[in-house]
């Protein structure tokens, strides 16, 4: 795939000139389409991981903010994204945001940590599953994050198992790990939230990360959620202090629903306050916009409980 633009030299030399004079928290912002760009280019990323005309124009915007003298996110509200460069990899990463439009910071909001599925990108969790998340989240007052997890299969790191032998695998998944807690940390610094209500959530890929992300970090969570995922039913015993709302699809083929019945079979064992719905017929996809309400008010319900110092 190609895609052609003109006067594109100049257009990135005055990106380029007007992040070298923007605050220091826009410059990624600015200079995100320049570096996606020369990803693209040196055969690092596909091209479908890119739209220059969206990402350009949005560029273009931030710097004009910056220009006229105004913080282009100061106070934004709704829809939208936003990047950052993350070091290990020396590589600027988009991530989406939703904050809900009576958000001032007067008061602290709750999180979801909204991670997509194998080949999905940030965009996933607000424009696919009939766009049903970020009108819910706005209903319940709930900021999203959804980090691209540095690859659209970088699968959240390996969890509390072995890493692959292969090192760019190896590497890969480090960095899709890394990427989910960078977002996390500065969506913590950018905006008011409830440290007791930040919760982690994903659908197939973004399931499977959760159930490696949460035992790995069970210090953080107020709850999880799965839709059509699989895990390590042992790590479940570093997170038994944890609320898990999961569901799959009796007839997925994709990942088995044995996946998902293992888990929760340990969990119950373990005495894990877990909501498990297994809908009969339900495929890998039609079965998570339908229980997105579910999950928000299981998400209600629930704040941190410390973990046991065993259970650390």
């Amino acid at each position: 795939a190609v895609h052609v633009r003109r006067g594109l030299d100049q257009l990135v030399t005055t990106l380029e000139a007007d992040a070298a004079k923007a605050p220091a928290d826009v410059r990624a912002d600015i200079l995100y389409p320049v570096d996606r760009m020369r990803q693209v280019n040196r055969g690092s990323l596909e091209l479908r991981t890119f739209n220059p005309p969206a990402d350009f124009a949005a560029a273009q915007q931030v710097a004009a903010a910056v220009k006229g003298g105004r913080h282009p996110f100061s106070g934004r509200t709704g829809d939208f994204k936003r990047h950052y460069r993350l070091e290990a990899a020396n590589e600027i990463m988009p991530y989406r945001l939703y904050v809900p439009t009576n958000y001032d910071g007067s008061r602290a909001y709750p999180l979801v940590v909204a991670l997509h599925g194998l080949g999905g990108t940030e965009d996933s969790f607000f424009e696919n599953y009939d766009q049903a998340f970020p009108p819910l989240a706005e209903r319940h007052g709930y900021i999203v994050a959804a980090p691209l997890g540095y690859r659209v299969d970088g699968s959240y790191g390996w969890g509390l198992g072995q890493p692959p032998a292969d090192p760019i695998t190896r590497r890969v998944q480090e960095r899709s790990e890394a990427d989910v807690l960078e977002v996390l940390k500065l969506v913590r610094q950018q905006y008011k939230i409830d440290e007791s209500r930040i919760y982690l959530a994903g659908h197939s890929m973004g399931a499977i990360g959760t159930w490696r992300i949460a035992p790995k970090y069970p210090e953080i969570w107020a709850a999880i959620g799965t839709f059509a995922g699989a895990g390590a039913p042992a790590t479940l015993e570093r997170i038994r202090h944890l609320p898990q709302f999961v569901v799959h699809g009796a007839n997925d083929a994709t990942v088995s629903v044995q996946g998902s019945r293992a888990m929760v079979t340990k969990a119950k064992e373990l005495g894990m306050e877990t909501v498990y719905i297994e809908v009969p017929g339900g495929t890998h996809g039609n079965v998570v916009a339908p229980n997105f309400p579910g999950l928000f008010e299981f998400f209600d319900r629930h704040r941190r409980r410390p973990a046991s110092t065993q259970q650390q």
